[in-house]
């Protein structure tokens, strides 16, 4: 009998749904009250589990790493113009320092990202 116990991660109804089982499908659902991961598999399943957060949090399904990198460019391009427009209207407020006009961007760009 193999030790081996598999995982398959999803998204059911907003949440991320984690399967365990005896085989690679985990069609038959199996307990598990401890866990030896191999290095690599455990990056992966760390992997799938951000993959299906990101799914359940955004209803977006994750993208390979060409897509990614598409998608990336293109979020780049469309901060870079509206960073542009603000930086020429905090600039006009003679009261604001450059650190402050930086914070602002700063700021803009993490509301972005995260």
């Amino acid at each position: 009998m193999s030790d081996a116990v598999y995982v398959r991660i999803g998204v059911d109804s907003g949440q991320v749904l984690m399967l365990f089982g005896k085989d690679q499908e985990c069609t038959t659902p199996e307990p598990v009250s401890h866990w030896h991961i191999d290095p690599k598999q455990c990056l992966e399943i760390c992997e799938g589990m951000a993959d299906a957060a990101f799914e359940a949090d955004s209803t977006l399904k994750p993208v390979g790493p060409t897509l990614k990198a598409t998608l990336v460019e293109n979020h780049r391009m469309k901060l870079t113009q509206r960073f542009a427009i603000m930086l020429g209207t905090l600039r006009h407020d003679k009261l604001k320092t450059d650190g402050q006009i930086a914070q602002t961007l700063v700021e803009s760009a993490l509301k972005e990202i995260f």
